[in-house]
């Protein structure tokens, strides 16, 4: 039996990417984003709500039609194997980024150029785990994390499907990359749906003849006839289900995002903070130029094919990226799908600057230190405890047992009980809900302390949390 072999680099890139995420997730309160998603997964995991119909609190965003489902049905499948624990979403953006990673690996050694180049499949993974934005989005939870594993296999497929000739092969590699955009759809929406360029844009970068423009054209006609099969199907087998969500989807978040009416615009922040994300590889680039050329290393040049492959890459992600700048609601980890292709494109043109780096073997041994390094740091100053509400953490969320599940607390002032993040934490570690209106109340009340003087406590209130530093819970 032979021996699995490891490149030292390969292996040294995904502890990396361990460590920084393990680093990430020194406490339990991840990006309210994350806990929303995960305080639905929960709930779903308990039997509140389902596929299409997605519960959140009992008085906010109930049906939560914020999102497509998927995702957030998918966790709640963990979450009923292997508990509700907060650890859970973590791991499960952990494991989401390493699957991106092993996708990331075998579509850059599909262009292998060179003898031996699947040893260079380190760099691009390197270079997007460098980026901050990545490793941040992994550790939060945020539904960009399942859609990217969906979104980077279905262009390995497509890759596969344009490059292959055996008739079988093209069909299954097409029908999967249509089904795997269809799954993408079903957990963000359009911005999943770039891979379809892909056919136009290999045909632009390898055009030959009319053989290949008519397998470029079948092989997008197979991948969006897949995907619509995919809709129709589920369409039926669910009564018509996804064509109501989709409809309330389409005019509550995506007509009134393009429109501005969500949320504040912000004309040029995206690019701005893509610009602040995209030049830590950039700069990780120039010190490997810049340290070669001090040693006076020769470079071998560049293959024929290198920058036609790098600008494949970077078609790729601006098929992905590009319609997101021109959206008024700006976020950075919008961008997050394309990434990873930006940091082919980076590492694909810069190939040949890394020559000098060898597979040492003592990088296997490096690769260790820091997973354990990683798994320390965790272990001794993660844990329960929150870094973004202490005061929230400390006054209800280590006194929970005295929430009922499933109780709805009245919130003072109107501000407090409309506040995302409070709702939030709320929901996922308490199963309770906040509402602005007394009467909808269970019996219990939280009062801001800092404003205190907008709200009326009723004599036959009693303070129930004890020496809270902020949030007072009366019932």
């Amino acid at each position: 039996m032979k021996s699995i072999k490891v490149n030292p680099l390969v292996l040294f890139s995904f502890s990396l990417y361990c460590f920084l995420v393990l680093v990430r997730a020194l406490s339990m309160d991840m990006f309210f984003d994350g806990v929303i998603y995960a305080s639905i997964a929960q709930n779903m995991a308990l039997g509140k709500g389902g596929f299409w119909h997605p519960y959140y609190t009992e008085q906010f965003l109930n049906p939560f039609y914020e999102h497509p489902p998927l995702a957030m049905w998918l966790q709640s499948i963990a979450f009923k194997i292997f508990g509700t624990s907060w650890r859970i979403e973590f791991v499960w953006g952990a494991v989401c980024g390493f699957i991106t990673l092993i996708f990331t690996k075998k579509i850059y050694e599909e262009f292998n150029t060179e003898p031996n180049s699947n040893n260079k499949s380190w760099w691009p993974i390197f270079l997007f785990i460098s980026i901050p934005t990545v490793t941040w989005t992994f550790a939060n939870g945020l539904l960009e994390s399942t859609m990217i594993v969906f979104t980077t296999g279905s262009v390995f497929l497509t890759i596969k499907a344009l490059k292959v000739k055996n008739q079988t092969h093209i069909y299954f590699y097409s029908a999967s990359a249509g089904f795997l955009i269809f799954a993408g759809f079903m957990t963000k929406g359009l911005p999943a749906l770039f891979p379809l360029a892909i056919p136009f844009i290999w045909l632009f970068i390898y055009f030959k003849d009319k053989t290949q423009t008519k397998n470029s054209l079948m092989c997008f006609a197979r991948m969006f006839l897949y995907m619509f099969f995919a809709v129709v199907i589920l369409n039926v087998l669910s009564s018509g289900e996804l064509f109501k969500f989709f409809s309330i989807y389409v005019n509550e978040q995506i007509i009134k995002s393009i429109k501005g009416q969500r949320e504040e615009v912000k004309h040029f922040y995206l690019a701005y903070r893509f610009a602040g994300e995209i030049v830590v590889p950039v700069f990780i680039v120039g010190v490997a130029y810049i340290v070669l050329r001090i040693k006076k290393t020769v470079l071998p040049a560049k293959l024929n094919d290198q920058n036609k492959i790098a600008l494949l890459f970077l078609l790729i992600a601006l098929s992905a990226s590009l319609p997101i700048f021109f959206v008024p609601k700006q976020r950075i980890w919008y961008l997050f799908p394309s990434l990873v292709f930006y940091s082919m494109a980076i590492a694909k043109f810069s190939e040949n600057l890394i020559v000098g780096i060898k597979p040492y073997q003592f990088l296997k041994y490096l690769s260790v230190v820091l997973l354990i390094c990683g798994l320390t740091v965790i272990t001794i100053f993660g844990g329960a405890r929150f870094r973004r509400d202490k005061e929230f953490y400390k006054d209800i969320i280590l006194q929970k047992e005295l929430i009922p599940k499933r109780a709805i607390i009245y919130a003072c002032p109107e501000k407090l009980a409309k506040n995302w993040e409070t709702n939030a934490f709320m929901q996922r570690f308490c199963l309770a809900s906040l509402t602005d209106d007394e009467k909808t109340s269970t019996g219990l009340m939280l009062v801001d302390k800092t404003k205190k003087e907008l709200c009326h406590i009723q004599g036959s209130k009693t303070l129930i949390n004890k020496n809270p530093l902020r949030y007072e819970l009366y019932k």
